[in-house]
């Protein structure tokens, strides 16, 4: 059984090759795991940042803490190079699909010839559920139904790029 951040899955390796898979599988299950799943203490990433969180708001940016588990897949400082997902500097107000130098799947490639573009709103609705904005495609991502969550998730992306959360 292994925990992560107040979630329990059951991982069982019967083959020696998967012991290598196994950092894959954790990283699939920060990407994916503990959202939406029946208690908001462990909305994004468990109960312990949440708590950290409300125990420490002046020490550091709860929009870092809460981003934490986006960075399992996202770099968002400028200049970064791109994880298994786009870096998310400056993402606010920008079209989607529009970084040169990633590779982005057929789903945001049609998103972005749609002009979908990231403003705040669109950004919230693409954090709460992705596939509702950007049906198809492939981020393993469950969403933050939070929206105090989301707004501070929001904040710091934009503080990252020296924009406004307005």
């Amino acid at each position: 059984t292994l925990t992560i951040s107040g979630m329990t899955s059951r991982l069982t390796l019967q083959r020696p090759g998967l012991v290598l898979a196994a950092p894959l599988i954790l990283a699939i299950t920060a990407c994916s795991g503990g959202a939406d799943q029946g208690n908001a203490d462990n909305d994004i990433a468990g109960g312990d940042i949440a708590q950290e969180v409300q125990a420490k708001p002046s020490s550091a940016d709860p929009g870092k803490l809460l981003f934490t588990q986006c960075a399992a897949c996202h770099a968002v400082e400028a200049g970064a190079p791109a994880k298994v997902g786009p870096n998310l500097n400056c993402v606010l107000d920008r079209p989607a699909g529009s970084l040169a130098d990633f590779k982005y799947s057929d789903a945001f490639k049609t998103a972005a010839s749609e002009g979908v573009v990231f403003d705040k709103e669109t950004l919230s609705n693409f954090i709460t559920n992705s596939k509702v904005v950007v049906p198809g495609n492939t981020m393993a991502f469950g969403g933050v139904s939070d929206e105090d969550r989301r707004e501070k998730i929001i904040g710091y992306l934009a503080n990252q790029c020296g924009q406004s959360n307005d």
